[in-house]
């Protein structure tokens, strides 16, 4: 497994933090690559063993966790814009300004 601070340099020039090598043609770096016809790729981030790392997760858990941040924004998005069309029928059923509900 490598550690954040294998990067720092490669080949005695100093790297910008955050700048990575994606290619390792040599097979040089102790790193984990792809497999297949790609194994010249480093993997960026290293995987890791634990199972609560999402690139550990299972396809359905993947998936169930998109569904759900994404039905989450959409109920968020919605709210927030049907809010506004109702404002009218609010203030008549209430017997209210259109002021009072905003310091209430």
């Amino acid at each position: 497994m490598a550690s954040p601070m294998q990067f720092d340099t490669v080949e005695g020039v100093e790297m910008v933090p955050g700048t990575i090598r994606i290619i390792d043609l040599l097979h040089t770096m102790n790193v984990q690559h792809m497999e297949g016809s790609n194994s010249d790729i480093v993997l960026v981030p290293q995987p890791t063993r634990d199972p609560n790392d999402p690139l550990n997760w299972s396809r359905l858990r993947k998936e169930y966790h998109y569904w759900l941040l994404w039905w989450l924004g959409f109920i968020a998005a919605v709210s927030v814009n049907w809010g506004g069309p109702v404002w009218t029928q609010l203030t008549i059923d209430y017997n209210t300004s259109y002021f009072q509900p905003n310091v209430a």
